[in-house]
């Protein structure tokens, strides 16, 4: 074979494999979440917060979203009005929260749920500081089983 034909082929295998479309290759491990659902379904993705900016303003469901309350959160427009067990799988601790929001987290950063300020001081662990959580998994569960 020519050299050409050598690189044509090449070529044309890399992008039957995937290689060359997606660039962490055809089996990315950080593939984003599908940010539109029929119903709630588990995912697994990155966890974000929202406070100071929305505190007291009202939420996608009407209520007045409060950055203390653990038990709130935005999730996926499919999660609204539902509640969510979100366990962060890097130290096993589980918190419930009830889906009383949505928003552009999923579309614009790739983020399954956006917890609220103590939600996420909650599931981190820590003391003081909220945060993102790189690794969390939200499965849908009663809203009765909530504590």
């Amino acid at each position: 074979m020519t050299r050409p034909t050598v690189v044509l082929l090449g070529l044309i295998l890399t992008i039957a494999s995937g290689n060359l479309i997606s660039p962490k290759g055809a089996n990315a491990q950080n593939t984003p979440p599908p940010c539109s659902l029929e119903e709630p379904t588990t995912l697994v993705g990155e966890a974000s917060w929202y406070g100071p900016g929305f505190h007291g303003r009202k939420t996608a469901t009407g209520n007045v979203y409060n950055q203390n309350d653990p038990s709130k959160a935005a999730c996926l427009e499919a999660f609204k009005r539902t509640c969510v067990q979100v366990t962060n799988l890097q130290n096993g601790r589980t918190i419930t929260v009830e889906c009383r929001d949505t928003g552009q987290f999923c579309e614009r950063y790739g983020r399954v749920i956006d917890l609220s300020r103590q939600g996420s001081i909650k599931l981190r662990g820590d003391d003081e500081e909220p945060g993102s959580i790189p690794k969390v998994k939200i499965e849908p569960v009663s809203c009765k089983s909530k504590a």
